[in-house]
């Protein structure tokens, strides 16, 4: 595993760290795994968007889905 390194394997009577393991039946298996914070997103292919596109067109366009109304226009009177 790429990143990650185990450090500690014990034996604890309940499923959590503890600084000295006992004779119990949970395992705890504890890894130091390194994170990279300037990881980008994979950036979509073009076969992607030609997907998103239509399923777009599909539900009627781009942010319409199932239950949202499009109801058009509705005039609104003000009381007096």
């Amino acid at each position: 595993m790429e990143g990650k390194e185990v450090t500690r394997i014990y034996a604890n009577t309940l499923p959590e760290r503890a600084e000295k393991g006992v004779n119990g039946s949970y395992v705890i298996i504890e890894v130091k795994a390194e994170v990279n914070l300037n990881v980008q997103p994979k950036q979509p292919t073009q076969a992607d968007l030609e997907k998103k596109k239509e399923r777009d067109r599909m539900q009627g366009g781009p942010g319409l889905r199932a239950g949202w109304s499009t109801g058009g226009m509705t005039s609104i009177r003000a009381m007096p």
